[in-house]
């Protein structure tokens, strides 16, 4: 699909899907500019209605309250709806999401939680935002983000989502498994492959199964 066969409102839901939900995305051309289609942005009369979910909580809830109503402020013609999940993080949220895709009832834009994100992207849930990106540059302001955050955000090379949030990356390993596999410790240049070559040294298998497995994500 291009962007040039989206209808009006197609674009802005278009120009709304994230993963992580962030504002800036769901932006759409600044009145009086053409859209994608070519087609001029909506008039301030014309609201279109374009909804947000994250899994939401009391702290959450108050958080976004501000946000939602100075965004709306600035795009009179979106009427961006805050409609939290009710489910805090946990695994409820995942199989709400995950329901209401099923039934055709998701959100517009919603936080897609970790470890989710490349299924649904290879299932083809997101819309690819590279284009409008390219399109409208001032609306995304990349130096904002981490840009090992951005990249988190793309699949296959192209981008679905913007970062909502993050955390710095670790790397722990045992210098006990790793002397016993006689492997090199990782250091600043060790790559995702070398990874994966030492993670094969340190697992583990008896009578086929594997009882210790060289690299793991920590719970």
């Amino acid at each position: 699909m291009s962007y040039r066969d989206l209808s009006r409102r197609g674009f802005l839901q278009l120009s709304a899907l994230t993963m992580a939900g962030a504002l800036a995305s769901c932006v759409a051309a600044p009145a009086g500019q053409p859209a994608a289609g070519g087609e001029e942005a909506s008039p301030a009369d014309e609201v279109v209605t374009v909804t947000f979910m994250v899994p939401g909580s009391a702290n959450e809830d108050a958080d976004f309250a501000p946000v939602f109503e100075e965004f709306n402020k600035r795009y009179p013609e979106i009427d961006a709806q805050y409609t939290p999940a009710g489910t805090g993080y946990n695994a409820q949220y995942n199989d709400k999401l995950l329901t209401m895709l099923a039934g055709g009832t998701a959100p517009d834009t919603f936080k897609t939680l970790f470890g989710y994100f490349g299924s649904l992207a290879n299932s083809g849930v997101y819309v690819p935002l590279d284009d409008f990106v390219a399109k409208y540059p001032d609306e995304t302001a990349f130096d904002d983000f981490f840009q090992n955050h951005v990249d988190a955000c793309k699949f296959q090379g192209t981008l679905y989502a913007l970062p909502n949030d993050g955390a710095p990356n670790g790397y722990w390993y045992n210098v006990d498994l790793y002397d016993g596999a006689g492997v090199d410790y990782p250091d600043w240049d060790t790559n995702w492959d070398e990874v994966v070559e030492s993670a094969k040294a340190i697992t583990k298998e008896e009578n086929g199964v594997t009882t210790y497995f060289g690299v793991g994500h920590p719970l």
